[in-house]
């Protein structure tokens, strides 16, 4: 192999500066400013998945391979917002983000030019949905993933006419999934890896 070759390996990446992020933030390591606006983009998530689950559209989507709840949530299950659903984890995130959005109500960063929060939070919220970890432990995975879609989002260059959903943000969405399972660095850089 040759030097350059070597020496190109050895380098790190924005993947290993974003993975080793992941896996070494903690709670104790958030700013106080981060932990509140990550309240209010929280909270505006689920005003915007509540607001557009009133469409007529979303009421009609929202019973596609859903249930009513009949018992307690299976690990595998995750809650519709604004509607009296459950589906598996990844259609009522998908339910849950596609009503975040088709309101165009979501907060979006203006530097990423994009919506950070609504690519996160209904990924990380059906997958801790019926968990009993604590809401510091939520708040630590969604900032961490935020953090990762709006530096990606700020690194991006899409054309003009392109909307950011569906582009940049499952790598945030992927972070904090990453963050939310405590996944080591290197399980952390696959994850980024497939993602992006």
């Amino acid at each position: 192999m040759s030097e350059c070759c070597i020496a190109e390996r050895s380098m790190p990446s924005h993947l290993d500066e974003f993975s080793t992020f992941i896996a070494e933030t903690t709670e104790e390591k958030l700013p106080p400013p981060a932990i509140h606006a990550a309240k209010l983009i929280i909270a505006d998530c689920v005003a915007a998945i509540v607001g557009g689950m009133a469409e007529p559209e979303m009421q009609r989507f929202a019973k596609t391979g859903t249930t009513p709840p009949d018992a307690p949530l299976r690990p595998d299950q995750a809650r519709v917002l604004g509607v009296d659903r459950i589906a598996d984890k990844v259609r009522a995130s998908l339910i849950n983000g596609t009503a975040g959005t088709v309101l165009e109500m979501d907060e979006g960063h203006q530097f990423a030019r994009g919506h950070p929060g609504m690519h996160v939070f209904p990924a990380l919220l059906a997958e801790a949905g019926n968990s009993s970890a604590s809401g510091g432990e939520f708040l630590r995975a969604f900032i961490i993933g935020y953090d990762i879609a709006a530096r990606t989002g700020l690194a991006t260059s899409l054309h003009p006419t392109t909307h950011p959903h569906g582009t940049w943000g499952v790598i945030g969405g992927a972070a904090g999934l990453a963050a939310w399972r405590n996944e080591d660095r290197m399980q952390c850089r696959e994850l980024l890896n497939i993602a992006s």
